[in-house]
């Protein structure tokens, strides 16, 4: 690696043990510096509720302590990077929660809770009626949670949720944006993938992934996906 690269990977690490949460200090020294598993744990565990959600601000664009999608969906990336066994009982309570909160109607989950509007947030956790409910984010990357922890998850909801992803993908995906495509990257990562879907997926995602990751270097101080986000 370039030292300066380096030095600017020891400094953004530094700054985050210094002045991070005690979340991003604890994964911050596991990562860098030999730090426990377990401390992460700990941090993690502050921001689960009683109904096995996470929220508490853990997405610091949104306030609300009620429990979300958006929340669950980053404290599940936390659980998944650390290798957390998927008898954990803060795995299978966010598992239940995905399954408690599923919307059987639009075949997907409300990325916030109607509570939200009662605490301070970024404007775009505004709630639309008619958008609380996504087809794209954050549902591909929850269906990706569940079949990772499939053994705790009725078979049925993930095939219904499998069956219209696939179709989705197939038919919108020229309508894309960036975090739509990091929710089906990620989902394209899990290991259980439906035989279908990860041939549509892996003939897919290359040509998306092509159209709205910025790989140039003057691109790179909008808000855009980068390559080190698409894995490329």
């Amino acid at each position: 690696m370039e030292p300066k690269i380096q030095q600017a990977i020891d400094k953004g690490v530094d700054y985050l043990i210094k002045f991070g949460r005690p979340l991003e200090k604890a994964r911050m020294n596991f990562k860098f510096n030999n730090g426990s598993r377990s401390s992460i744990i700990d941090a993690l565990g502050c921001y689960q509720n009683e109904d096995g959600g996470f929220g508490k601000a853990l997405e610091p664009d949104l306030r609300c302590p009620d429990s979300s999608s958006l929340c669950t969906t980053v404290a599940f990336l936390v659980m998944w990077e650390i290798g957390l066994d998927i008898h954990h009982p803060m795995i299978k309570k966010g598992i239940q929660f995905f399954v408690d909160t599923y919307d059987q109607q639009n075949k997907s989950w409300y990325f916030v809770p109607s509570t939200a509007e009662l605490y301070p947030r970024a404007p775009w956790w505004n709630i639309e009626k008619d958008s609380r409910a996504s087809r794209h984010n954050p549902r591909s990357e929850i269906l990706g949670s569940l079949l990772q922890a499939q053994s705790l998850v009725p078979s049925e909801l993930i095939e219904e949720v499998a069956e219209d992803v696939e179709k989705v993908f197939l038919t919108e995906w020229k309508s894309f944006q960036m975090h739509d495509l990091l929710s089906y990257f990620r989902l394209s990562r899990c290991g259980n993938l439906p035989e279908t879907l990860e041939k549509v997926l892996s003939a897919g995602l290359p040509d998306i992934i092509k159209k709205l990751v910025a790989f140039e270097s003057g691109k790179w101080a909008i808000y855009s996906a980068s390559s080190s986000q698409a894995g490329c």
